[in-house]
């Protein structure tokens, strides 16, 4: 990352005038500009924080995640936020949903505010920023997923678990022809799907593949591959969706088309226990502890700040857990309808 050294061999000016500028006072007009376009030549961001510390730490930790829509990284952030203030540590929240910005910028952000350290849920996107940051010795704490090579702790679900899970209560309750609704790209989901799908091999259950769908994670994708399930002659008698999103945008599509849940279809959904309640029945779902992995990560960062961090990168796999509510009926109760 960029210093006032590299902007002064690109501007040919003082290291002294260079900080003047950045500190609030008065430069030449010439000058000012040749520093701003040197900034953004090296995409340079000021150490706004560093310039007021003299102990060399902030008491900030960062938090990035990919966006702050969705309600499990809301519940995330509160976590967290509890955690690391019971400690007296602040927290600095940044999301890399910014098509703007260029590869790695909100890390380069959280880097130029001086924090004390990063915990995440990576991105693709992030990865190369978090991977400098490791090397210049700044702790990194990954959630939901792991970067690969990058040597940093991380609390993780076992997500193969977790859609292995689902499915074995629909074989259960003796259901053969079983929906999936993943997502495309995250390595998370793609790990849910090889555990719906290692399930169903197990069980002796026909993997189909027109009972598989990956659309986008929006509620309109959900709904729209819920539908095409719909459609089909040889209908699903039950569907598992595998985040918060897509599990209301099939229940969107299965209340428009008419059907009971669940004389008609059982469900499955992931991480939605407030709508899980509210519903009639009561809905099943697979939930992740999130106070727990919230909890954990700040612990973890707590610790690679503290006196004597671990030498080795330390990982937390955590196990998910079924609610069992009203939307999964046995085959012979549908038949008895």
């Amino acid at each position: 990352m960029s210093t006032y050294k590299d902007l002064q061999r690109l501007t040919g000016l003082s290291l002294a005038t260079i900080s003047k500028y950045y500190n609030g006072r008065s430069v030449l007009a010439a000058n000012a500009r040749a520093i701003e376009e040197a900034a953004a030549t090296l995409d340079f961001r000021p150490n706004t924080i560093a310039r007021n510390l003299r102990s060399g730490r902030s008491r900030t930790v960062g938090v990035l995640l990919p966006d702050l829509n969705s309600s499990f990284y809301l519940s995330i952030l509160a976590g967290i936020e509890l955690r690391l203030r019971q400690r007296g540590v602040s927290m600095l929240i940044c999301a890399d949903h910014s098509a703007e910005g260029g590869v790695g910028d909100a890390v380069r952000e959280l880097a130029g505010r001086m924090v004390d350290g990063v915990i995440t849920v990576p991105t693709e996107r992030a990865a190369p920023g978090l991977r400098e940051l490791v090397a210049r010795g700044t702790p990194i704490v990954m959630m939901d997923w792991i970067v690969e090579g990058l040597e940093a702790d991380a609390v993780i679900l076992d997500n193969q678990h977790a859609g292995a899970m689902a499915i074995q209560q629909l074989i259960d309750r003796g259901h053969r022809d079983i929906a999936y609704i993943g997502g495309n790209g995250s390595p998370t989901l793609i790990a849910r799907g090889e555990g719906v799908r290692a399930q169903l091999a197990l069980r002796g259950r026909p993997v189909r593949e027109e009972y598989l769908a990956a659309p986008d994670l929006s509620v309109e994708g959900a709904r729209a591959a819920m539908q095409r399930f719909l459609m089909l002659e040889d209908r699903p008698t039950a569907v598992f969706c595998a985040t918060d999103l897509l599990s209301v945008g099939a229940l969107i599509a299965l209340n428009e088309s008419g059907l009971r849940v669940p004389q008609d279809m059982s469900f499955i959904g992931f991480d939605m226990s407030s709508l899980a309640r509210l519903t009639t029945p009561a809905l099943d779902t697979i939930s992740q502890r999130i106070d727990e992995i919230a909890s954990t990560a700040a612990d973890l960062m707590l610790a690679r700040l503290g006196p004597h961090p671990s030498r080795d990168p330390i990982t937390v796999t955590m196990s998910a857990d079924y609610h069992a509510g009203g939307s999964v009926a046995t085959l012979r109760e549908r038949e008895s309808v």
